[in-house]
């Protein structure tokens, strides 16, 4: 008797760790890891890339990318588009699972991957958008689990939004480390600083994107330097004014007291001015 349940209990209780493994992953509940707005969508409906909160008024496509989890055969997901300014529904569409070649925007149920994709989308039908402001809601078997916001603006408002969004910060300080970031970090200065440093943290800029800095004395109004070049990628973008060479602007060659200016320009559009003083 008890030769025959040692040869049983081995496959009995594999069997049943592996029923409570599948029944502990049928028990996780469906969900929306993340709901975002794009422009353009890869074959599995995830997005090429983000878009940003403020789209060109001609964009001819404008996608709704949700990441769904656990999907189960009666799971539902509803879209509906809304534009804000004017209180207007512009389009719903409903999610029932079974991705298809007729229906490639569905998610995945039953065996599959644990995770897939939906979109949904509106296009340009006439010469440009509404410019204003607009919301997409998601729900999830009834319940709303997502709402995504995003502004539609004209090419003008467009291009500076464009410009200020590579710029992730903008710092001040008197000292640079290895990798060209703000060591020691500041807004006041001494008369005798020998360096003043500002450092632009860029993020995606296109290739050959100009970035200017221009330092001004505020209270002489003495435009002291105004600094061009050219930046692509990501990273940290320094930029300075020495006392051994500017100081020769003052007669006593050393930074006059009062407040300072430095502006940051890209592509010729102003991003962001910070102040300092010198005491």
């Amino acid at each position: 008797m008890r030769k025959i349940f040692s040869h049983l209990s081995i496959p009995v209780i594999l069997l049943g760790v592996l029923l409570l493994s599948a029944a502990g992953c049928g028990s996780k509940p469906a969900q929306i890891d993340r709901a975002v707005i794009a422009m353009e969508i890869n074959h599995d409906n995830s997005p090429v890339r983000e878009a940003q909160p403020n789209l060109l008024l001609t964009t001819p496509a404008i996608y709704l990318c949700a990441e769904v989890a656990n999907a189960k055969e009666d799971t539902t997901i509803d879209v509906e588009w809304r534009y804000l300014t004017a209180d207007r529904v512009l389009a719903t569409e409903a999610f029932r699972g079974g991705r298809t070649d007729d229906r490639p925007q569905e998610f995945v149920t039953g065996v599959g991957p644990a995770t897939s994709w939906i979109y949904s989308h509106i296009t340009l039908t006439g010469l440009s958008w509404p410019v204003g402001s607009y919301e997409v809601t998601v729900k999830l078997d009834g319940r709303e689990v997502s709402r995504v916001d995003f502004n539609v603006v004209g090419s003008q408002q467009f291009d500076e939004l464009s410009k200020k969004a590579l710029v992730e910060s903008f710092y001040l300080g008197s000292k640079l480390n290895d990798q060209s970031q703000i060591a020691i970090p500041g807004s006041q200065f001494p008369r005798s600083q020998g360096e003043i440093y500002a450092v632009a943290l860029l993020k995606g800029a296109p290739a050959a994107t100009k970035v200017r800095a221009v330092w001004r004395y505020l209270e002489g109004g003495v435009t002291i330097n105004d600094f061009l070049t050219t930046f692509s990628g990501s990273g940290y973008l320094p930029f300075d004014i020495s006392l051994s060479r500017f100081g020769k602007l003052w007669p006593d060659r050393l930074w006059p007291v009062g407040t300072y200016s430095v502006s940051l320009y890209v592509d010729n559009i102003l991003v962001t001015t910070k102040n300092f003083t010198v005491s």
